[in-house]
């Protein structure tokens, strides 16, 4: 029996949340990690709908000018791979990010980028079968992402990147403009924001064929209709009318045919291919131009 002095217990009160040695550290490594690399099935919160399409997140954007188009986005962890049909220029905010099916915007109005304060949109991801805030940031190469305060108590995301080069190669990164020329002549095929060719079909037609000149920025203008998914005969330079076509290089994705130009990079040319199937957006090095130039999001042009 405990003693007591003036009718009042020695025993102190427990406290409300009692905690032994080494419960917050074991909590800690009980957490689940989402590995960088993981695939993440996404969906949208409003209407549930899947937004993976073909190994990409698809989702509809806005810029402050007004303009709309479509950004595909890499679903794996901390791969930031992205490819939109309008030019949405270094480093701007986009006004908004959009569900493909229900239209309804994914702005989350009252959160912030924890790096840089843009602004972030939500969608839902599937880890470990359970559905999970994910947020990521609007401002364009801004790479921050994050999950919600309840789930961040269950798991953690892997923090190291892919596309953080750990060498002295030069990084191109996407959206810089690219000052491509004929291999054969050494034309300027650049005039403002178009890269300009001409390309043949099939039938033997031809037509001058507008690209775009900024890195992984996906628009095209051709008054020659070519069907999605069809390889195009040739492309020539429309200059000297030689042909871009390799005869023995080929994309690195779908094995289809493979056009050659030449791009400058600081101070030297490098070897740049492009596949020649319309909507494969495959473009690659040559190897010997690999050992000093990156590719920002370099599995696709």
């Amino acid at each position: 029996m405990k003693r007591q002095l003036s009718g009042k217990s020695t025993q102190k009160a427990a406290h409300p949340n009692p905690a032994t040695p080494g419960t917050e550290q074991r909590a800690e490594k009980d957490k689940k990690i989402i590995e960088t690399g993981t695939f993440l099935p996404c969906f949208c919160p409003l209407c549930s709908e899947s937004l993976n399409e073909n190994d990409q997140v698809v989702l509809e954007v806005s810029r402050p000018t007004g303009e709309r188009g479509t950004i595909r986005l890499s679903p794996y962890l901390n791969v930031f791979e992205c490819s939109s049909t309008i030019y949405i220029p270094e480093g701007e905010e986009v006004e908004g990010l959009y569900c493909p099916h229900c239209r309804q915007s994914l702005k989350e109005e009252s959160k912030q980028c924890d790096e840089c304060g843009s602004a972030i949109a939500r969608v839902m991801i599937r880890p470990f079968q359970k559905d999970t805030d994910f947020y990521i940031c609007l401002k364009k190469n801004c790479h921050w992402h994050g999950i919600g305060p309840e789930a961040q108590q269950e798991m953690e995301l892997g923090i190291s990147g892919f596309k953080d080069p750990k060498d002295q190669r030069e990084l191109v990164r996407t959206g810089t403009k690219l000052q491509c020329f004929c291999p054969s002549c050494n034309a300027d095929l650049v005039q403002g924001d178009d890269l300009n060719m001409v390309i043949k079909n099939k039938e033997g037609f031809i037509a001058p064929l507008k690209l775009s000149p900024y890195l992984n920025v996906f628009t095209s203008e051709c008054s020659l209709f070519i069907p999605p998914g069809e390889e195009v005969e040739d492309m020539i330079c429309p200059k000297c009318g030689s042909s871009f076509w390799l005869d023995d290089k080929y994309c690195e994705l779908c094995g289809s045919k493979a056009a050659q130009l030449k791009v400058k990079v600081s101070s030297f040319d490098v070897d740049f291919y492009v596949c020649m199937r319309k909507q494969c957006h495959w473009h690659g090095l040559s190897e010997k131009d690999c050992r000093m130039i990156i590719l920002d999001d370099s599995s696709e042009w």
